[in-house]
């Protein structure tokens, strides 16, 4: 069994939904009429505080003691609400709790009502040694092309702005620097590079988590805590195999389950995989197994519940894949997937771009090796959630200065897709 992330919070999980088998006819049949506003169970509601103090939040229905504050103005979602004295149970973003009616401004949507229209962008950047000190350049310096020096705040705030640009909500990133320190009186994986980034984005607005394997380079997961909600993350432990002359990934696939967001009430929800296969776009047969392996993996993860729950059939792959899909060094697993059960959001090599700048002269060539493969079929992504048949790679944030881009910020460059936020065809962990 691979290794796990944050145990207790997968244990809540698997937990959380046997509660709700047993719950569901009970909690969303209640609903209480305070004045004009009817509040049923998994309503959006606007609070509204009368102090300067913001909404008090209470531990349990009926007990006055203060375990936290809301800010006037919050959205949260309606929980569960107490018939017997009308206290109600609201969320919102990491903070939960109890609270009279009284702080109910309003009712701003219902369990049901779908936001038309609306879709978050997610996907992946590889951050090209995204370390501390660490001078980048790395192949092309070797072959007479120029190395670029450790990055400075600007290049930080460059990096920031970037991710802010595409509207990124939830975005692997690869190669990143972490090492294992404690926190909270656990140990957990850290980034201090990533935690510039943060300080720059918004402590309140991101937060991030980070894989164990990779050496000095990571892959992390950064996500937009207003947007959605992390219910899970899981690093796997795929074991190498005999016969392959370098490993079959550069770090192991690290993936987390999500719910989105929206005015605090929760939507669909989906898993978002992170990968780096082996280097070398001329290692086809290590590509192959390792996509192989990863997709066996997640067969298994959902039939033990482990990350992923066992009906959930929303999951994303992205990141550094190491192999082009359109150039001659032929890998199996393209088709093999598009045939059972997957779709490659970038079929047409005329039409889909280079995702990292290379050469010398630097420039966006032929390096098309970042991608995002969703599931299809039997309530997919594609489809559904998803509607394009391409990702979108950022080249617009090259612009007509490639030495530049790389310099202050990477030699890849972000791929991303847009994600409707839908009710959920699949079980949506509330």
């Amino acid at each position: 069994m691979p290794s796990i992330y944050q145990m207790p919070h997968v244990k809540r999980l698997h937990l959380l939904r046997l509660l709700l088998t047993s719950c569901m006819a009970v909690s969303f049949s209640v609903a209480l009429v305070f004045a004009d506003l009817q509040i049923s169970v998994n309503d959006s509601v606007r609070l509204k505080a009368f102090s300067h103090l913001g909404v008090p939040l209470h531990p349990g229905s009926g007990n006055n003691a203060v375990c936290g504050r809301l800010p006037d103005g919050s959205i949260a979602s309606v929980e569960e609400i107490d018939a017997s004295n009308g206290w109600i149970k609201i969320s919102s973003g990491t903070e939960s709790g109890w609270i009279i009616k009284k702080y109910i401004a309003e009712v701003l949507s219902s369990f049901g009502t779908t936001p038309t229209g609306l879709s978050y962008v997610v996907g992946s950047w590889n951050l090209e040694h995204f370390h501390d000190g660490a001078k980048r350049g790395f192949p092309e310096n070797t072959r007479g092309g120029p190395s670029y020096p450790a990055r400075i705040q600007e290049d930080y705030e460059t990096i920031a702005s970037m991710i802010e640009s595409i509207e990124a909500r939830i975005i692997v990133l690869e190669e990143v620097y972490a090492k294992e320190i404690e926190e909270s009186g656990e140990r957990k994986m850290r980034s201090t590079e990533i935690g510039k980034l943060i300080g720059i984005l918004g402590s309140d607005n991101y937060d991030y988590e980070v894989g164990k394997t990779g050496r000095t380079q990571h892959i992390a997961i950064l996500y937009d805590k207003r947007y959605v909600r992390m219910n899970a993350v899981c690093e796997c432990n795929i074991p190498e195999e005999e016969g392959f002359k370098k490993n079959l990934f550069d770090r192991q696939p690290f993936f987390a389950h999500f719910t989105f967001m929206h005015q605090g009430q929760p939507m669909n929800d989906l898993v978002v995989v992170g990968v780096h296969l082996a280097s070398g776009q001329y290692r086809t047969k290590n590509h192959d197994r390792a996509m192989e392996l990863l997709v066996e993996e997640l067969k298994q993860a959902r039939q033990d519940e482990w990350c992923i729950p066992s009906d959930e059939n929303d999951i994303l792959i992205t990141g550094d894949f190491n192999a082009n899909r359109f150039d001659n060094k032929v890998e199996d697993f393209w088709t093999e997937m598009e045939n059972n059960g997957w779709d490659v959001l970038g079929d047409d090599g005329s039409s889909y771009p280079a995702t990292r700048l290379s050469g010398n002269p630097l420039q966006l060539r032929n390096s098309k090796i970042d991608y995002i493969i969703v599931t299809k079929g039997n309530r997919g992504l594609s489809g559904e959630e998803i509607t394009a048949d391409r990702a979108t790679v950022h080249t617009d944030l090259v612009g007509s200065d490639p030495v530049s881009f790389r310099r202050h910020s990477s030699d890849h460059i972000p791929v991303t897709i847009n994600v409707m936020i839908i009710n959920d065809t699949d079980q949506m962990i509330n």
